[in-house]
């Protein structure tokens, strides 16, 4: 397994490829590509935070941190892992676009984590992110502007590139409530679809998450603190093999109809959890 500083220097060695030999941000060929994508389907709105905390791991970040308001009008995910640099983010967000894929190190692998799971859920959705030492660079794709046809290129869909951000707003407010410095890393900003979610009230999608995601992420928990709304995520382990975790939390979510789903991930992924 690569240490941060591998995946760092992987991320600075494609960076420095797409400067040597610039490609546009290609999303995809047709809107129908798009559409169709988005709709592929997860089975719970927990996975798709699932593929961003994967990402989330892989940068190599301590703390992820999901918070929403009551009318479920903005999610945002931030996690403090290596950041990315400008001319990253905007390849970040389309389908297999980054230095990631083929990757076998750790969770993902083919690079299309990030763009499925947020075009998923969200009409209009930011990246934003930031390197050490570095300023706040950003891009937004919104569907309303895709419609529009805002982002033709030629015979295909171009996400815009990153430009300079400065950080407001609930961003701000969240990451000053959570996290003690914030020298680099990462913000995904979305405005969901409430009929894209599992779950369509706050305190019944923050439920969804804390339960699901403690069993998704036990092994990983011990080392990287997952909040939602406040609330820490506690490792489940529904094979019954781990000290640490609640008994009861256990049972109880062993036999939730989430939990079993989140079972069967955990088990595929079995070399993940010992």
């Amino acid at each position: 397994m690569k240490t941060i500083k591998q995946r760092e220097q992987d991320q600075k060695d494609y960076v420095a490829d797409l400067v040597k030999n610039p490609q546009k941000n290609l999303l995809a060929a047709t809107i129908n590509q798009i559409v169709s994508m988005r709709s592929s389907g997860y089975r719970s709105t927990a996975y798709v935070f699932g593929d961003l905390i994967d990402n989330s791991i892989e940068a190599g970040a301590s703390k992820i941190v999901i918070d929403f308001d009551k009318g479920l009008n903005k999610i945002l995910v931030i996690d403090d892992g290596m950041g990315m640099q400008p001319e990253l983010i905007s390849h970040a967000m389309t389908y297999g676009g980054t230095h990631r894929h083929g990757s076998e190190d750790m969770l993902g692998k083919f690079g299309m984590g990030a763009a499925n799971a947020t075009n998923s859920i969200a009409e209009e959705t930011s990246f934003r992110s930031k390197k050490k030492g570095a300023e706040f660079h950003s891009s937004t794709f919104s569907f309303a502007k895709l419609r529009n046809g805002d982002y033709n290129s030629g015979n295909n869909i171009e996400v815009p590139p990153a430009k300079a951000w400065k950080l407001s707003g609930e961003a701000k407010d969240v990451i000053e409530a959570n996290f003690k410095s914030f020298e680099c890393g990462t913000i995904i900003e979305m405005r969901p679809e409430i009929e894209r979610l599992s779950h369509k009230t706050q305190s019944g999608l923050a439920a969804h998450l804390v339960t699901t995601l403690g069993v998704m992420y036990c092994k990983f928990l011990s080392s990287n603190k997952i909040i939602v709304n406040g609330v820490s995520v506690k490792p489940s382990n529904p094979l019954f093999n781990d000290p640490n975790a609640d008994p009861l939390a256990k049972c109880s979510i062993l036999f939730s109809g989430a939990a079993f789903i989140a079972f069967s991930r955990l088990t595929s992924n079995s070399s993940l959890l010992f």
